[in-house]
């Protein structure tokens, strides 16, 4: 059985997080274990709050993982707050050999603002596989280039050694993804054809992207994949409310 574990926080919409995680997964053929850093309050159409899980129990969650568990990739997002990191830095080490997925989430859709850049994002950047910001994310992990998100994710790529896909990129068509190695970058595009704002859509990409590279060691393979999926995913979304659009 494929396992995927995923360290992020829990929307009670499970439009994104942990719960969004899951099924995400499981669509991939993959099952998934998650560890919980933070408990949100939100749904499809406002944020409220949000409260760190204490590093203490962090620590816990992912040590009962470990120990039952033969997992073939780490999907990391909201991490909680800096003093969950050291706790998730150690176990990232523990598993050097296993690919990882960093989706830096910063602020959700509906308008929280869940993290702060991290000092720590330098350790935790070269322990990843590929980080995978939107333009927002980008330009406040590398803040010399406010309104370019394109040379913030080169210059990310370049100085770091990192694998960076920088998602939804502007001046580009509906669902345009780049991914920067170095000096290198390959363009990914999606056949949109709807303007409906769903709710999770950049979590769902990290997250199939993650499962794909349990059985897949080309990167480039693995996003196209993982579009493919996310595309079939975009045909079956339902609106609770008045708020966006969720996956099924």
């Amino acid at each position: 059985m494929k396992i995927l574990c995923t360290i992020g926080g829990f929307d009670p919409s499970s439009g994104a997080g942990v719960s969004a995680d899951i099924k995400t997964a499981l669509r991939a053929g993959v099952y998934a274990a998650g560890v919980v850093t933070s408990i949100t309050a939100q749904n499809t159409s406002k944020f409220i709050s949000a409260t760190a899980v204490t590093p203490e129990i962090v620590s816990n969650q992912l040590m009962a993982i470990e120990q039952d568990f033969d997992i073939g990739a780490i999907k990391l997002s909201l991490t909680g707050g800096g003093e969950n990191l050291p706790v998730i830095i150690h176990f990232l080490r523990n598993h050097s050999q296993i690919p990882v997925v960093w989706d830096p989430v910063i602020s959700s859709t509906t308008g929280g603002i869940l993290s702060t850049v991290s000092q720590n994002w330098e350790e935790l950047l070269s322990l990843c596989s590929v980080v995978t910001p939107n333009c927002s994310e980008i330009v406040k992990i590398i803040n010399e280039y406010p309104g370019d998100p394109e040379k913030s994710a080169s210059v990310l790529s370049e100085k770091y050694r990192s694998k960076v896909l920088l998602k939804s990129v502007p001046n580009h068509p509906a669902g345009t993804d780049i991914l920067f190695s170095g000096e290198n970058r390959i363009i990914f595009t999606s056949n949109i054809n709807d303007t409906r704002e769903i709710h999770g859509t950049g979590c769902a990409l990290s997250t199939l992207i993650a499962c794909t590279l349990i059985s897949e060691n080309n990167l480039s393979k693995a996003v196209e994949t993982a579009k493919k999926t996310l595309g079939k995913m975009r045909e079956n979304v339902f609106r609770p409310s008045h708020g966006s659009y969720l996956f099924k």
